[in-house]
């Protein structure tokens, strides 16, 4: 078999290129809505595999058009690893207006790990005006391990006076676990080791170091 005459094989290569540009750029045109329709609708009414399973795959990287669709989900699925893949998902878009309703879910809802992906979506969508968030979490969560979440997020997220304060907070822990986890944080960002009972003495010092 014999090749195609250049002046056949050259005209046939441009049109195949034409065709792909054209395609690249209809694709550049299509909405955020029109391209996360399908997602969206998995998340809104699929299965509850099909709702964790999208709900993955948008977690890091979620287009803002699946705003409400988030909010929907953290607010109302039965499904609490759902729920957490979802306020995970918000904390990555940091949208502001989303911030009442991942508060809402911090405060409200009745699984730890959401109150967790809860608390750490706040950090990423206030940054450090979420100091609050972490007080109250502090004072009201009744779960330890979402407390200590709150006691090592400050050290990393919220300026030092207010993440002091909440280690001094969280020193006088009821659990054993979240004050030893505030004792370790407040020797490493003051340099000294003062008893971890020591609270008074360990409240001095801070006045010290901030004043």
């Amino acid at each position: 078999m014999t090749d195609s005459p250049p002046s056949i094989r050259f005209p046939a290569v441009f049109l195949l290129l034409v065709s792909l540009l054209l395609s690249v750029n209809a694709c550049r045109h299509i909405g955020p809505g029109r391209r996360w329709e399908r997602v969206e609708q998995r998340i809104a009414s699929g299965t509850a595999e099909e709702r964790r399973s999208a709900l993955e795959k948008v977690r890091s990287d979620p287009d803002p058009a699946l705003r409400g669709t988030l909010e929907n989900v953290l607010a109302n699925d039965r499904n609490p690893v759902a729920r957490a893949l979802a306020a995970e998902a918000l904390g990555n878009l940091k949208d502001p207006r989303s911030a009442d309703r991942v508060r809402y879910a911090l405060q409200r809802d009745t699984n730890r790990s959401v109150r967790k992906k809860a608390l750490i979506a706040l950090a990423d969508i206030e940054q450090e005006e979420a100091g609050e968030d972490f007080l109250r979490t502090i004072e009201k969560d009744p779960d330890p391990l979402v407390r200590i979440t709150a006691v090592d997020l400050s050290v990393v997220r919220l300026e030092r006076s207010v993440a002091l304060d909440i280690l001094l907070r969280a020193l006088a822990d009821e659990s054993p676990a979240v004050s030893i986890t505030a004792y370790h944080h407040l020797k490493s960002l003051t340099g000294r080791d003062i008893a971890p009972d020591a609270r008074s003495q360990w409240r001095r010092q801070v006045e010290i170091i901030l004043f």
